[in-house]
């Protein structure tokens, strides 16, 4: 049994603004888990504190780990985010979904896509991920702080609109977080 827990939150999944997303950190080497995070204190919904926000060098530091990530702009429909509550033989668990589209792909686009889904020799990038997700409320929540982002699937559209879809998944205990600078 699956049940949709956000339709009770106030962040709103169906109007998400922006994604950063990052498997990587600065020097090169996947991000290590479990992530050491602290809350911000004082905080009743145990709201992450993110130790720094880099926009000019796109980087995020969280757990003394500086992670480097990626911007996706919503163009309208191309991000979406789901949190379900699964109870079954195994328990109950949160299961955290997000697919993106990058559309109108350039030779650059498609080469800081690499970078965090392919290896050198073209094969997935199965590196632990981590999101950050904006809605167009200016809510904040982060995925992937305590069990990793896995890429599910990975789409290439050729032709008019040159198009990367790519689907991740995170199956933990906890729910998505809240974050705060």
């Amino acid at each position: 049994m699956a049940i949709q827990i956000l339709d009770n939150c106030h962040f709103d999944s169906n109007k998400i603004k922006t994604l950063y997303i990052g498997s990587r950190l600065t020097n090169g080497d996947p991000i290590s888990y479990p992530i050491e995070y602290t809350t911000v204190s004082g905080s009743t919904d145990s709201i992450i504190k993110i130790e720094a926000w880099d926009d000019v060098n796109d980087t995020v530091t969280l757990g003394g780990q500086v992670i480097q990530v990626n911007e996706i702009t919503n163009t309208g429909d191309n991000i979406t985010f789901t949190e379900d509550l699964i109870i079954d033989n195994n328990g109950k668990r949160y299961q955290k979904n997000i697919t993106f589209t990058i559309p109108k792909l350039a030779l650059f686009t498609t080469n800081q896509i690499k970078e965090f889904v392919m290896t050198a020799a073209g094969l997935f990038a199965l590196a632990p991920t981590i999101a950050f997700l904006v809605d167009e409320n200016e809510q904040t929540l982060v995925v992937g702080y305590d069990k990793f982002l896995v890429l599910q699937n990975k789409d290439l559209k050729l032709g008019e609109d040159n198009s990367y879809t790519l689907s991740y998944q995170s199956n933990s205990y906890s729910r998505a977080r809240a974050y705060s600078l």
